[in-house]
């Protein structure tokens, strides 16, 4: 064989690898495409769960204390786990990191604000160790977003 016959098959060979490649990108490119789809999905989700979560926490914390609602008498670990809940569900509304460092200042700052806002409601009083528990369970919210992500 020439070298032209070489150059031609190789041409062919190239040409046919480029195509499978091509193909492999174009089905890859797909697969993305839809896998980013669900995480859209799943974001919308986990918004409107902590849009829920906000209300209710808003809610539970400021009902006087005669409302007939009693969550238990461990106080401290409701307030942990109530924003430990809503950190790692702000987590899954953007699984970026740096996400984080502008939640969690709101999170604490949102923590510390009902805390103060309890001292208006007649029967209740602003607790330093219930925003203590509640910046705690932000910040284990986070913890634990960051070992599954």
């Amino acid at each position: 064989m020439s070298v032209f016959h070489h150059r031609l098959i190789l041409d062919v060979v190239l040409k046919k690898v480029f195509i499978a490649r091509q193909n492999n990108i174009s089905k890859i490119s797909r697969a993305n495409l839809v896998i980013n789809q669900v995480i859209r999905q799943k974001n919308k989700l986990f918004l409107v769960l902590f849009i829920i979560l906000i209300i209710a926490i808003t809610v539970l914390s400021l009902l006087p204390p005669k409302s007939g609602l009693e969550l238990g008498k461990s106080d401290k670990i409701n307030h942990f786990l109530a924003y430990a809940i809503l950190s790692l569900n702000f987590g899954f509304i953007s699984t970026k990191i740096r996400s984080y460092f502008i939640g969690i200042p709101i999170l604490i700052a949102y923590g510390i604000l009902i805390e103060f806002f309890q001292g208006l409601v007649p029967g209740r009083d602003p607790s330093f160790y219930d925003a203590l528990a509640n910046s705690a369970g932000v910040f284990s919210g986070f913890f634990i977003f960051c070992l599954f992500i």
